[in-house]
């Protein structure tokens, strides 16, 4: 199955894994292309990168995903890279995190400042390496979006590259890499998609395309979260169809007040984007009450808890809201220019207390 996209040149989702990567990927191998791979580590005994490990010579950088990648990280990697061989192709494999980190490198190698440097809108000035994107669990939209999120440690920020440039020139999205996921990992990486769809549709800053993609979106997560075996076929290319759409939406659209919220729990605290999305969610749900709702059905019908944050909120609050300050667009997204006073330090701290 081949899809169309405004942001990545190629996408093909297929469950012949061996057929796509003998048809396009190693096409680039016979060619001489000098090609360096970038694999969540976990994926190290996984038999399609081994089965690329097996007939591609390239450089594989195998990196650990515990928390959330920082600024610092990619820099090094990047040198890492570069004191091994100058690519012409970059493929992630991986990850929202991974994939991130792989488009991140593809445009640090040559657009020469550090990566804190192009955090925000549009400051990149180079296109990056050729790059590729291979998913090994989806619900981020990193395969598609025009994102790669980063947090930046010294200045408590946890904000993405968002330019033209950081986008992915080739998708592969290949079911087979999801059937081993554990189902809690499964669900809470898939509802990132749940998230993205429903907060742009509930949006002030909207446009036909978007809305479009969304709602094609929204529709398939939902049938995943509610099916009754999430590791169905038929399922997980709902669940990859659905995180492609949500990503490449977001690109043209704006989240709402979950995101912010999640970047500042993540920043302070360094919890994974997915699960601080859901632990969030329980103090927004006044805000989004029917998709709540929905969540909550889901989470029951898949048997799945997600837990409460077991450290004392009103330690840190300050920086909490500190950092969700800093995400002005989405919140302007969702709340209006006036955000500032129907998100006073009060309102703040009473959503954070609920989680």
């Amino acid at each position: 199955m081949i899809l169309k996209s405004r942001n990545v040149k190629k996408i093909i989702l297929s469950f012949d894994y061996n057929k796509i990567l003998k048809s396009n990927l190693y096409k680039y191998y016979s060619e001489g292309k000098k090609i360096v791979f970038i694999i969540d580590k976990v994926l190290k005994n996984n038999k399609i990168v081994n089965h690329i490990k097996n007939d591609i010579k390239g450089s594989f950088f195998f990196i650990s995903i515990k928390q959330e990648i920082t600024t610092d990280f990619v820099d090094k990697l990047k040198f890492k890279i570069l004191n091994k061989t100058y690519p012409d192709i970059i493929i992630a494999i991986g990850g929202g995190s991974t994939l991130d980190a792989g488009k991140a490198i593809s445009v640090l190698i040559t657009n020469k400042k550090k990566a804190e440097y192009y955090q925000g809108w549009d400051l990149l000035k180079n296109k990056g390496i050729y790059s590729i994107g291979i998913p090994s669990l989806s619900g981020t939209g990193a395969e598609s979006s025009k994102t790669c999120v980063l947090l930046n440690k010294k200045k408590n920020l946890k904000l993405g590259f968002n330019s033209k440039y950081t986008c992915f020139d080739e998708v592969y999205l290949l079911p087979e890499l999801l059937k081993k996921i554990n189902k809690k990992l499964l669900f809470i990486t898939a509802t990132d998609t749940y998230f993205h769809s429903f907060e742009l549709l509930n949006g002030m800053k909207r446009n036909k395309h978007a809305d479009k993609l969304a709602t094609k979106s929204l529709n398939l997560i939902k049938d995943f979260l509610i099916s009754k075996d999430l590791k169905h076929n038929i399922n997980l290319k709902k669940l990859m169809l659905s995180s492609f759409y949500a990503g490449e939406a977001i690109s043209f659209g704006m989240v709402g007040l979950v995101h912010p919220f999640s970047a500042a729990l993540s920043t302070i605290y360094g919890i994974p984007h997915c699960l601080s999305n859901c632990i969030v969610f329980r103090g927004l749900n006044n805000y989004y009450e029917k998709e709540y709702l929905f969540f909550l059905k889901c989470q029951n019908k898949q048997n799945i808890r997600i837990s409460r944050l077991k450290r004392k909120i009103s330690l840190k609050v300050n920086l909490l809201y500190k950092s969700l300050m800093r995400h002005q667009k989405p919140l302007i997204n969702a709340l209006g220019r006036d955000f500032i006073k129907k998100l006073d330090y009060k309102t703040v701290n009473n959503i954070f207390d609920k989680i």
